[in-house]
């Protein structure tokens, strides 16, 4: 599974607007949990709420094609190497015990299918409040960050999700519903069921799951590069042992923390601690820094790096990409 990841990474990311899959799909992540990378995706650690932050966060419906929430159904689709063939029996209705067959035909390693309904963007409802509220958990609690740590700061939810990801050059997935499947992202929004047929390849499959976090956006507590003459020297590890440190000989609580004010255009959150401060930025982690995480392996074919992709400029409803 880790292999294929080099392929449906770098074309989520782009058809998601900076969005790395959460494998698997049905992993509970949540805004506020933190983590590593390791082998292509986020593996959680814990939760900055479990050490004090406090912050509150909103759930913004997607819907399909862009339209204002309630206008369309609220179905999303992400597709590349897949294609889905319809055997249409009725046009009115679709008699219950005779079904309507689908068949997926893969056409690369590394196809993908996300049908995804009621989905929702989950993220804070104060962006710098959450921030601030970042920089005392790493300063003022007992939470030791690893070094290269991140942090999730949005998640996209789907009611119900069905995912087929091909791990094969060719391959055929047959499903049976007692539905007409219409509309774009059918195999999770309709009412009915669905049941898996024969499959040729190598496939992952998650069909009609329930409440399924698929999407994620992380960010990586870094140093910015020295701003002024307090800044403390070192990495991220030891610049907050630092500040632990100034704290503990201060006798200071997290509640006197002082985050200082910052531009409109700045990332860096700026804690002051006596006359001193620490310079906190916290960037999105790159597309980059998540495929290093996969260690190359010995395979027939080769993977050729990051792709450079033109997708349109939306955000919502069908995304289909070639390669």
């Amino acid at each position: 599974m880790t292999a294929i990841l080099k392929y449906i990474q770098p074309k989520l990311y782009a058809l998601s607007n900076g969005l790395f899959a959460n494998w698997l799909p049905d992993t509970a992540i949540v805004v506020g949990d933190y983590g590593v990378l390791k082998n292509g995706g986020f593996e959680r650690l814990g939760s900055l709420r479990d050490h004090g932050a406090q912050f509150d966060v909103h759930a913004e419906m997607i819907d399909g094609q862009g339209d204002p929430p309630g206008k369309n159904k609220n179905e999303l689709e992400y597709k590349d190497k897949i294609d889905l063939a319809v055997n249409a029996i009725a046009e009115a209705t679709v008699p219950a015990k005779q079904g309507v067959k689908v068949t997926l035909r893969i056409k690369g390693r590394g196809g993908f299918l996300y049908h995804l309904f009621d989905v929702r963007r989950i993220r804070p409802v104060n962006r710098l409040a959450f921030e601030d509220e970042v920089a005392k958990v790493l300063i003022g609690s007992s939470l030791i960050l690893p070094e290269e740590g991140v942090l999730v700061t949005e998640v996209q939810h789907a009611a119900k999700a069905t995912i087929i990801v091909s791990d094969h050059n060719d391959g055929k997935l047959e499903l049976t519903t007692n539905f007409k499947p219409t509309g774009s992202a059918f195999l999770s929004g309709a009412k009915g069921s669905i049941s898996v047929g024969a499959s040729v390849g190598s496939l992952f499959s998650w069909i009609a799951k329930n409440d399924t976090v698929t999407l994620l956006r992380l960010v990586r507590p870094t140093l910015p590069p020295p701003g002024g003459p307090h800044q403390p020297a070192g990495g991220l590890q030891a610049a907050l042992a630092w500040a632990r440190n100034f704290f503990k000989a201060h006798h200071l609580s997290v509640s006197q923390l002082v985050i200082r004010p910052r531009l409109p255009s700045s990332d860096v959150v700026v804690v002051a601690l006596g006359n001193d401060e620490l310079r906190l930025s916290l960037p999105e982690v790159t597309l980059e820094d998540l495929l290093a995480t996969i260690a190359d392996q010995v395979e027939e074919e080769t993977f050729e790096g990051p792709i450079d992709l033109e997708v349109p400029a939306q955000s919502f409803g069908k995304r289909f990409m070639t390669g």
